[in-house]
């Protein structure tokens, strides 16, 4: 057995016993990226605002992680909108770094590390933009929704997951729904 299909095969159980262990999420997406991260990137050097970001190098985390200009923000922007997600779901914009750093080996280019580290900070920004909440149905949701934005097959390979195991048709729905956004 590959070793890529090992690490799926673990990773998806130990996830079915704990739903919150978010780096066994990250242990799937990575094992099944085939070439993601490269492709994305590529899409980044294509776009006149993904180059810029790529030149600029500036760190969406280090955006996200200024509360005090996030509170400075109007009542109706996203940056409010956003810092209301993680005060309501007590969560920071820090949460994701260790599980993904766990999970991800280093990589040679530093484009794609950018890039991979900035679709990982977008996460909790998608949460915001989609209205989708922090709950097990709202992750599945988002991972349909950054499926059907990114292509990433780890990605659509836990959505599925989540359709599959979905105790209700409204929740196979809503994750279908998350994917249609994306893709819109």
């Amino acid at each position: 057995m590959t070793t890529k299909l090992t690490t799926v095969i673990d990773a998806t159980r130990k996830a079915l016993l704990n739903p919150q262990d978010t780096e066994q999420a990250f242990r799937i997406a990575d094992a099944l990226s085939f070439g993601a991260p490269k492709r994305i990137t590529r899409r980044y050097r294509r776009s006149p605002i993904g180059r810029s970001r790529l030149a600029d190098r500036r760190q969406l985390l280090d955006v996200l992680l200024d509360r005090a200009a996030l509170e400075a923000m109007p009542a109706a922007s996203v940056g409010r909108a956003y810092l209301d997600f993680l005060d309501s779901e007590g969560i920071t914009a820090g949460g994701l770094v260790a599980a993904s750093e766990a999970a991800h080996g280093a990589n040679s280019d530093p484009d794609v590390a950018f890039v991979q580290q900035e679709l990982r900070d977008m996460h909790d920004l998608w949460h915001t933009v989609t209205g989708y909440r922090g709950d097990l149905l709202g992750e599945a949701g988002v991972l349909a929704f950054s499926f059907g934005q990114l292509g990433h097959i780890g990605l659509g390979f836990l959505a599925a997951i989540a359709i599959v195991l979905a105790p209700s048709p409204y929740y196979r729905r809503f994750v279908i729904e998350g994917f249609r956004k994306g893709r819109a």
